[in-house]
């Protein structure tokens, strides 16, 4: 702990943030009843309790129930003590001793003393249990935790780390947390699972070929798949009968690609829509593995008189946990396209579902309406079926369903009529636009290829292994000296890097493995080793307390800042012995705040301090349009993106209560009425009392 100067010396600066990273986890060393106060209060009105209404049936004559009064000590945290002065007070207030027919029941006020001494202690007996007089607990890394930590410590991709997450069993919480070692159990399933899956990081980190794995393709010409014949005529749903001419069509095919006029929704006026149907371009993807896939497109586009740029959009697995999406400008023109790109990490679809990749544009989605005569009557039509519905289950009179459906019958006959007027069409161009003047994409050439390798070999195996792998003693003696101080968060001894060299030695002379094969069984045993699945302080048992290492509180500040490991600056100021100098220390909160790492703090503490990871648990009713997944993510994000600007800038942590701005986006101050934020960045927002915050 920081001696008293110290802390005065930072208190000014930093003081509820570094208070809660030096401390997380650490509690005052002072024992139940040994304050000042407590035993003043347990002398005043608890002894003099217990011998006026308790040790008549509960001392060394009589111990009623087996329980005796008279020698029930204070110190909460020795033995059943905290149970039996727990019994005490449920019984109190139970209105259950001392018996009515024995004595005379205490006055209530005299009770209440009682009970609330004993409440206290109880909580504070529970709190320097938990925090073990200033010790952090020992306790496995949470899936955050090791998942960053696999990463940082390996130079692995976040994407692929991300797949492993839902292979890790969930971590439990106390006091509303997933970083206590009470929650956080460790048993021999969870071990058999951190060895499976150190084996899959080691397969990925270590790889074995000079060349990647070859990736698929696909390849698709739109105006090979544009299929003009079927669609000159549609059938009315209605009248199975009468057909009509379609109308405008929304694209046009060309020589060598597909002009499109109008994006096709199925869901009313929106931002982007599809390509003749939405899914039609790639209606035939594969993703057979996790990993990366390219979409590269030759399209150009004219943006009309609207001014916005012309974008693409794919769309993964929509509406699945897995849904990925991806956007990009189309800057090429419609006589001299250009070749856009998009690189995306996509999953394997779930057993028995279909990829399902969509892809969109952002035009006008009314550009081509339906005849208004025709949607006139098709309007009045469904009307009166749904008439004829609600009065069929309300058990009207025949009568009255009859002439329901009658009126139905007529309006069939009408738009019959209209379909048999010469020139009659489905559909026609929305008089409210000038079709010169608005969007047009075109598109001559699609491709999907994967999974393709970003850099091969990957940074990981650059990383460990710069000069190729080799498995002879020196090497192996180099590489575990590099990693293992790294990988336990503490200077390890030439024990520990010979014990891990022999694992890999033993695997190439015991089991025959390759080079490679060794070398990753190493580094998977390592993965599975408890100096790096657990996070904890050693003292030998009944030693003295002791002040926490340099590591250690690097340790501490990576993990409760970063949710991972220390970086090299920690680790070299460790090595120095100068972190825990005052300045030191406070440039370093400094530093790690203002690094994107500190994202992790604002969704691993603020993001279960605040409930943010519970907000999708409740769903709004359908009846608010007005709720889309925008503003699902930007309600989620403004919490956290709040709690970072307090962080970053130091302020009162009262602004949490009352402060006169928030953080918001172009969709979220739509939303709360906000005029002048534009933009899909969070940025400090101004609130105004009209706003009523």
């Amino acid at each position: 702990m920081l001696s008293s100067p110290n802390r005065t010396a930072l208190s000014g600066k930093l003081p509820w943030l570094l208070s809660a990273a030096l401390f997380f986890g650490a509690a005052a060393s002072l024992r139940a009843a040994e304050d000042p106060a407590s035993k003043a209060a347990y002398l005043k009105s608890v002894v003099p309790y217990l011998k006026a209404h308790c040790f008549e049936c509960h001392d060394a004559k009589k111990a009623k129930a087996g329980l005796r009064l008279d020698q029930l000590g204070t110190d909460f945290l020795a033995g059943k003590t905290a149970d039996t002065w727990h019994e005490v007070i449920n019984s109190i207030n139970a209105g259950e001793m001392p018996p009515e027919e024995v004595k005379k029941r205490p006055e209530a006020a005299q009770s209440f003393a009682v009970v609330e001494w004993v409440g206290k202690e109880l909580k504070n007996a529970e709190k320097v249990a938990r925090m073990a007089g200033g010790r952090v607990l020992s306790r496995r890394l949470n899936r955050d935790e090791y998942l960053n930590t696999v990463r940082d410590l390996l130079g692995l991709d976040e994407n692929f780390v991300q797949t492993l997450r839902e292979e890790l069993s969930g971590d439990g919480k106390a006091e509303g947390f997933d970083r206590l070692g009470s929650a956080l159990l460790f048993d021999g399933t969870q071990l058999s699972s951190y060895i499976k899956l150190g084996g899959r990081i080691a397969e990925k980190a270590i790889v074995e070929s000079e060349a990647a794995p070859a990736a698929q393709k696909k390849v698709v010409e739109p105006e090979k798949e544009w299929r003009k014949g079927k669609d000159e005529h549609e059938v009315i749903q209605y009248q199975k009968d009468t057909i009509i001419p379609l109308g405008p069509q929304p694209s046009e095919r060309k020589e060598t690609g597909v002009e499109y006029l109008q994006p096709v929704t199925f869901s009313g006026k929106t931002e982007f829509g599809g390509f003749d149907g939405g899914n039609s371009l790639l209606r035939d993807i594969s993703v057979p593995r996790d990993g990366y896939y390219r979409l590269r497109l030759q399209a150009g586009a004219f943006r009309g008189e609207r001014g916005t740029p012309v974008r693409m959009r794919f769309v993964y697995l929509a509406n699945t946990p897995l849904e990925t999406t991806g956007e990009v400008e189309v800057k090429g023109t419609l006589d001299q396209p250009e070749v856009v790109e998009l690189v995306a990490f996509l999953r394997t679809p779930p057993e028995g579902a279909k990829a399902g990749m969509r892809l969109q544009w952002n035009g006008f989605t009314d550009a081509i309406i339906q005849h208004p005569e025709m949607s006139a009557v098709t309007s009045k039509r469904n009307a009166a079926a749904g008439k004829v519905q609600k009065l069929a289950v309300a058990k009207a009179p025949p009568a009255e369903i009859d002439a329901a459906r009658a009126e139905v019958e007529r309006l069939i006959q009408e738009a019959r009529a209209f379909a048999k007027k010469p020139g009659a069409v489905a559909r026609v161009y929305n008089p409210d636009y000038d079709l010169a003047k608005i969007p047009r994409i075109f598109v001559d050439r699609v491709e999907f290829e994967g999974p393709i390798e970003k850099d091969w070999p990957p940074a990981s195996h650059v990383a460990l292994w710069p000069d190729g792998v080799k498995a002879d003693p020196a090497s192996l003696q180099a590489f575990f000296g590099r990693l293992l101080p790294r990988a336990f968060r503490r200077p390890v001894a030439a024990e520990e890097i010979s014990r891990l060299a022999a694992v890999v030695e033993a695997g190439r002379k015991k089991f025959a493995m390759s080079e490679v094969a060794a070398v990753r069984y190493g580094l998977q045993t390592v993965l599975s080793s408890p100096e790096f699945l657990l996070l904890f302080e050693p003292s030998a048992s009944g030693a003295p307390k002791r002040a926490i290492t340099d590591y250690e509180l690097a340790n501490r500040l990576s993990y409760f800042l970063w949710s991972t490991m220390p970086d090299r600056e920690l680790f070299q100021l460790a090595a120095a012995g100068k972190l825990r100098n005052a300045l030191a220390l406070q440039q370093q909160v400094r530093r790690m705040l203002a690094d994107p790492k500190a994202r992790e703090f604002a969704e691993n503490f603020a993001g279960q301090w605040l409930h943010v990871r519970d907000f999708e648990s409740v769903m709004p009713a359908r009846d608010y349009k007005d709720y889309d997944a925008a503003l699902r993510d930007a309600g989620a994000e403004e919490p956290l993106a709040f709690f970072e600007e307090v962080t970053r800038r130091n302020l009162s942590i009262l602004s949490v209560l009352n402060s006169d701005f928030t953080m918001a986006n172009e969709r979220l101050a739509k939303f709360y009425g906000i005029d002048g934020v534009e933009g899909p960045d969070f940025r400090r927002v101004a609130l105004k009392p009209a706003h009523h915050r």
